[in-house]
C-alpha cells in the first residue's frame, strides 16, 4: 500500500476546452434529462427539509397551527425548491470543479403538502470568463420551471455555477491559508443565545402600510458549521440527497464510477469518491483551491430565504429571490443572515417590500447578497 500522500491520491482534473464549449452551446434549451421530475411533496419530507435547515417557523411544520394560518393547510419553505428535484448546473465539464455562484427563483404560489410538483429544466447561459481564482471558467446557467397538479406554474429559477479548473484553482489560491476557527466555551454558548434570539413573527400579520424603508431584519444566526449540519441538509433533499447526482454508495457507487470516470475524484488514501465529497474533505477541498470542506451553495440561500420568511409573517408572500455568492462556508465558520428594508411599492395590486439581504462570517467576508420581494396585505 503507498503511504505518499502526493503519489497516492489524485483527483480527476479536467480542461474548459473550445470543445467543451461548442458541445455545451449546442445544447442550450434541450431538456436535461436529470432536471425532468415529478415528486410529492410529502408533510415528511418537509419535516426532513425544515430539520435540515434548522428553520423553526411553525407553519412549515405544525399541521394544526397551518390550518389555522392563511392557507388553511401546511406549506413548504419556498426554499425547499432547491432539493425538490434537483438545481445541478454542473454537467457537461469532465474533470471541471463547480461552484454555485447564483441563484435568482421568482415563486407565483405556494408550495403546499401533498402537491405533485414537475420539473423541466435546461441550460440556457453559457460564457468563458477570466477568473485571478482560477484563469479561465465557465459561467453555466440553468432554467426550471416547477408546475403543480392543477398545471399552475408554482416558480421558475435560475442556477449559475462556476467551473473552475481545479489545477489552475490550486495553483492560484489563497484559500488554503485561511486559518480554521476555533471557539471557547463561552464564545460558544454566546452564539448559542444569539441563535435563541431568533424571532418568527408567525400569525402576527405583518401589513404593508407599517413598513418603514430602512427597517432592519431580526438577523438569523447559522454555525458553527460541521459536518452533522452538511448531512442534516444532504439528507433533505429528492431521494434523501440535496446535492446532487453523485451520490452513489458501495456496488451501485463503483458501477457508476465505472460508466462516469471523470465523475471521480480520490480521496487522500486514494479511495475513489463523489465530486460532492468537497463538502466534508478537508483534503478534496484543498485540492480544488479552496480552504477546506464547505457548505452548499442552496444551504446558504435557504439561510437568507429565511431570514425574510421569519420578518414577513404567515399573511406575506415570498416572490422573488436573487442572490450571489461570494466567499465560502467552511467547516467552523459562523454565518450572520441580515437583512434591510430598501423600498416599498404598489404594483399592478401588489403591496411589494424589497429587501437587501447579506450573510457575513465571522471574518467580516461576505457570503452571499443579493435582495428579496415580499408581498404583503394592505
Amino acid at each position: 500500500m503507498q503511504t505518499n500522500k502526493q503519489s497516492s491520491a489524485s483527483l480527476g482534473e479536467g480542461k474548459i476546452t473550445e470543445k467543451a464549449m461548442e458541445e455545451m452551446r449546442a445544447r442550450i434549451g434541450k431538456p436535461m434529462r436529470h432536471l425532468q421530475r415529478s415528486v410529492i411533496v410529502s408533510a415528511e419530507w418537509i419535516e426532513r427539509y425544515v430539520l435540515g435547515v434548522a428553520d423553526l417557523n411553525p407553519l412549515w411544520s405544525d399541521e394544526i397551527y397551518a390550518r389555522r394560518g392563511p392557507y388553511g393547510s401546511q406549506v413548504a419553505p419556498p426554499s425547499m425548491i432547491y432539493v425538490l428535484s434537483g438545481w445541478d448546473v454542473g454537467t457537461g465539464f469532465p474533470g471541471v470543479h463547480a461552484l454555485f455562484t447564483r441563484s435568482r427563483v421568482e415563486w407565483y404560489k405556494p408550495i403546499f403538502e401533498g402537491d405533485r410538483l414537475d420539473s423541466t429544466g435546461c441550460i440556457d447561459d453559457i460564457s468563458v470568463k477570466p477568473s485571478r481564482f482560477a484563469g479561465q471558467t465557465a459561467l453555466q446557467g440553468v432554467k426550471i420551471d416547477y408546475t403543480n397538479q392543477y398545471n399552475d406554474l408554482v416558480c421558475t429559477a435560475r442556477h449559475w455555477n462556476i467551473r473552475t479548473e481545479r489545477g489552475e484553482a490550486r495553483k492560484r489560491s489563497n484559500e488554503r491559508n485561511i486559518e480554521r476557527q476555533t471557539y471557547t466555551p463561552d464564545q460558544i454558548r454566546g452564539l448559542e443565545n444569539e441563535m435563541f434570539r431568533e424571532i418568527t413573527r408567525g400569525d402576527l400579520a405583518r401589513s404593508w402600510d407599517d413598513v418603514e424603508v430602512g427597517e432592519v431584519l431580526q438577523p438569523v444566526v447559522k454555525g458553527p458549521l460541521t459536518v452533522t449540519d452538511m448531512v442534516g441538509y444532504m439528507r433533505s433533499g429528492f431521494g434523501g440527497v440535496a446535492g446532487g447526482f453523485f451520490m452513489y454508495t458501495h456496488a451501485i457507487g463503483s458501477g457508476f464510477r465505472r460508466r462516469h470516470p471523470h465523475a471521480v475524484i480520490q480521496n487522500e488514501a486514494g479511495i475513489p469518491d463523489s465530486p460532492e465529497a468537497v463538502h466534508w474533505d478537508d483534503y478534496l477541498a484543498q485540492r480544488s483551491g479552496l480552504g477546506g470542506a464547505y457548505d452548499m451553495g442552496p444551504q446558504r440561500i435557504a439561510w437568507l430565504s429565511q431570514t425574510v420568511t421569519n420578518w414577513m409573517g404567515d399573511s406575506g408572500f415570498l416572490s422573488m429571490l436573487d442572490v450571489k455568492l461570494g466567499k465560502i462556508v467552511i467547516m467552523g465558520d459562523t454565518t450572520w443572515c441580515r437583512g434591510k428594508v430598501i423600498s416599498k411599492q404598489k404594483i399592478e395590486g401588489r403591496n411589494e417590500v424589497t429587501i437587501e439581504v447579506v450573510a457575513v462570517n465571522q471574518r467580516e467576508e461576505v457570503v452571499a447578497q443579493g435582495e428579496a420581494v415580499v408581498q404583503l396585505p394592505e
